[in-house]
């Protein structure tokens, strides 16, 4: 191959890339019009409990035949997605297909698949245009009764938009209102081992210029175009939640993080009292319990001083009225020991209850090892075995 015809074909091809590459945008502007507006509502919800959220749709250009969305929380310790979605009184009432599914299967996203008119008769007209918006659909969203720690109550809910398939929107014909097609040209170099006067008689495939020779491979490809549609996300926040005035000022001397509140705050998650003067200041983290996972936190400064604070992200708000949790991990400690240790001191205390010698349980939750409701003989027998052949205590509730 002579210089003259590979420099030919190089012009030949770069101005055949470019023809297709005008032609295409030119095309594109006449598609340069909104066609599909997704809002979501963000919710409030309390704690223990399921509210729904919201998704609008606004279509007005475009019938729709047939959509595919795939929505994800980011923080599933704070709210998780549910399957079963309710349709009632939405734009989704009456199409003939709707399916729920969940790629994770841990409550963390939700792919949600609509198909306007399925195979079987009768026929079902694609959904018309709307220039208002319309409800599309309402997600169930729920918060655990303890949310997780240390951190702003909320979580972010939004539509993926990382993968073209999990998001779609078709008409009756089957056109994509959301994508379009892109061209990408793939450029190979050649250097020459040997010439014979202008014919190369060995090529050599390199990664970098300078090229004896140059091929180019065109492709389309899809891919989503953001001028054809746009998406607000939202949050489900925590409803009712109580600002901490002071975190870790448990005695109200306004100095947070002292032996005095260290102590008060140890004497009430043990049970040996049963009031705090501000309950919401000593959740130090903010999963509306009182529990040894706020004395941990202080035993920790106490080790390793204002820094190991300044690597955390204290609660700002908590529940109303945070409870005493005084049973962590599993049950069986009886005698409240921080390091959650369960040993013989456990079993002793619980003989001296079952005996009447008018030991008073600090916690019952500890105490109940069964988890029957009340302490009995069972209770002590799990203990006895548990001490000694070992195995697994039951969990605190």
């Amino acid at each position: 191959m002579s210089h003259l015809c590979v420099n030919r074909i190089i012009r030949l091809t770069l101005a055949l890339v470019c023809a297709v590459v005008l032609m295409l945008s030119a095309n594109g502007q006449s598609w340069a019009a909104e066609r599909i507006h997704l809002s979501l509502d963000t919710v409030g919800v309390s704690p223990g409990q399921t509210t729904y959220m919201r998704v609008w749709l606004t279509n007005p250009l475009d019938s729709i035949a047939g959509f595919q969305i795939w929505l994800q929380v980011d923080r599933p310790n704070i709210v998780t997605l549910g399957l079963n979605i309710d349709t009632s009184g939405t734009a989704l009432s009456g199409w003939e297909y709707v399916e729920t599914s969940s790629l994770g299967g841990q409550g963390y996203d939700l792919l949600l698949t609509g198909l306007r008119n399925d195979v079987s008769p009768p026929a079902q007209p694609a959904y018309p245009p709307h220039v208002n918006r319309n409800l599309l659909v309402k997600i169930p969203v729920t918060m655990p009764f303890n949310p997780d720690t240390l951190f702003e109550k909320f979580a972010n809910v939004s539509v993926s938009l990382g993968l073209a398939e999990r998001f779609s929107f078709a008409d009756q014909n089957g056109n994509n209102l959301v994508a379009t097609v892109a061209i990408i040209s793939d450029t190979d170099c050649y250097r020459c081992d040997q010439w014979m006067g202008e014919t190369c008689l060995s090529w050599t495939q390199v990664a970098v210029p300078p090229c004896d020779s140059l091929r180019i491979t065109v492709d389309t490809i899809g891919m989503l175009d953001t001028t054809l549609f746009s998406v607000d996300n939202s949050q489900a926040v925590l409803r009712n939640c109580t600002s901490i005035i002071l975190a870790g000022d448990i005695d109200l001397d306004g100095l947070p993080f002292s032996v005095g509140d260290y102590t008060e705050l140890i004497r009430y998650v043990a049970g040996d009292t049963n009031e705090l003067p501000l309950a919401v200041n000593a959740d130090i983290n903010g999963d509306c319990r009182i529990s040894w996972a706020d004395v941990l936190i202080f035993t920790n400064y106490f080790t390793y001083g204002q820094p190991y604070l300044d690597t955390l992200v204290l609660a700002e708000c908590t529940c109303p009225n945070p409870v005493r949790a005084c049973c962590e991990g599993t049950r069986g400690n009886l005698t409240s020991q921080m390091d959650q240790r369960v040993d013989i001191s456990d079993l002793s205390l619980m003989v001296s209850y079952m005996t009447g010698s008018g030991v008073v349980l600090r916690c019952i939750e500890e105490s109940n090892i069964n988890g029957a409701g009340s302490i009995d003989l069972s209770d002590l027998s799990i203990l006895i075995n548990y001490l000694t052949q070992g195995g697994a205590l039951p969990a605190c509730p």
